[in-house]
């Protein structure tokens, strides 16, 4: 017997599956221990009797099918486990987004949905709300504070909110969008190969998502873009792949000044926690310098803080943007400089910058404890 209980694996991979529709194996070890979740994955395949704790009901179900060869294998809830959904009341919003015959099995299609599934994994477990049916209702009708705390939109549900641009960025490659009462930053996953982005869809999804801010929060700019992926130098590569948009060839950076990476990892969840805080960036910098330091942003080029005559760049934001900027500005020069950075961070920063930068490395644990903030899953009920 399996017990359906907040936390448990089964929890968490029936939760997520009842957002996304499909999961891939190959990402199993976002959602919990990658080894016990392979297990439960193929012993879900055949009937298996489950047991809800809450409320001491039984069900004897198939609840997952599996499609696909090794190691494209995608998980997709069986017709049988939808009384599941009736436990966690997902189960309408399911059977509206994810029947059968409205599902392809391109292989475009599920690089797509995996991109998105692995975005919305990211963003719950992180404790930033992405589930349409727990935000409130926004509109593009007048300017109102709607949006009163984090939380985040799926790129399906955006385009819900702008049904008539969906034509202009039905080739746009964002999966989400973090919204906060005065922040938004579109929301991207490269996974582990460097992302072919659309020059004219991003910039017409990024105009949609400024107006949906406008409409519902404090914000009225966009110039940030997380981007989730498996590793630094496929988003480094992304960052500078270019693509021809008003006849010329332009880098995503064009579209966006700012672009923080966050791996698809615990570290990466972690980080996104902090990006639910107001002014996260400046908050960083709080802790880190002392205001007399400070540059704030009226220097020659970029770099965060001056002491003793060493320029000091903080990369905690993994703005991989603003690092090629710091990078081509100090390459050809004799300034002493010293990049501020997580541990996990540095064997990438030593490979893409000048070898007499220096680095100083910052647990993570002691960012969340300045900042007061630790992730929270939605995902465990």
């Amino acid at each position: 017997m399996m017990y359906f209980s907040p936390g448990s694996h089964l929890f968490r991979l029936v939760t997520a599956l009842s957002l996304v529709g499909e999961y891939p194996t190959t990402s199993l070890q976002l959602l919990g221990d990658r080894q016990e979740l392979g297990r439960l994955v193929q012993k879900l395949t055949q009937p298996q009797v489950i047991r809800n704790s809450a409320t001491g009901e039984k069900l004897c179900v198939k609840v997952i099918n599996l499609s696909g060869k090794s190691p494209c294998t995608t998980i997709r809830l069986s017709r049988f486990a939808l009384p599941l959904l009736d436990w966690i009341g997902t189960r309408e919003y399911y059977e509206s987004r994810f029947t059968r015959s409205g599902m392809s099995s391109s292989k475009t299609h599920h690089e797509r949905s995996y991109r998105v599934a692995e975005t919305a994994v990211m963003l719950l477990r992180a404790g930033i709300e992405c589930r349409p049916w727990m935000l409130p209702a926004l509109q593009m009708q007048r300017r109102a504070l709607i949006i009163d705390r984090p939380m985040a939109l799926l790129a399906r549900d955006v385009k819900q909110i702008e049904p008539e641009s969906v034509n202009k960025t039905k080739y746009a490659r964002y999966t989400g969008a973090l919204f906060t009462p005065a922040s938004c930053m579109a929301v991207y996953n490269t996974r582990n190969t460097v992302m072919r982005w659309n020059g004219e869809g991003e910039f017409k999804a990024r105009q949609d998502l400024i107006q949906i801010a406008r409409n519902n929060s404090g914000c009225s700019q966009l110039d940030t873009a997380v981007l989730l992926g498996q590793d630094y130098s496929v988003a480094l590569d992304t960052i500078r792949c270019k693509d021809t948009w008003k006849g010329k060839p332009q880098r995503f950076d064009s579209i966006y000044p700012h672009v923080c990476f966050v791996p698809l990892q615990d570290f990466g969840v972690r980080q996104l926690a902090i990006m639910r805080l107001p002014d996260w960036r400046e908050q960083i910098l709080d802790l880190l310098f002392d205001e007399d330091t400070r540059s704030d942003n009226k220097g020659t080029f970029e770099y965060d803080a001056l002491e003793d005559n060493t320029y000091l760049f903080s990369f905690l934001d993994g703005d991989i943007a603003r690092l090629i900027r710091f990078h081509d500005a100090i390459r050809n020069t004799k300034l002493h400089c010293k990049v501020i950075a997580y541990p996990e961070q540095i064997s990438f920063l030593q490979s893409c910058l000048p070898a007499s930068v220096e680095y100083y490395d910052i647990p993570i644990d002691q960012i969340e404890q300045g900042l007061e903030v630790k992730a929270r899953s939605l995902l465990d009920g």
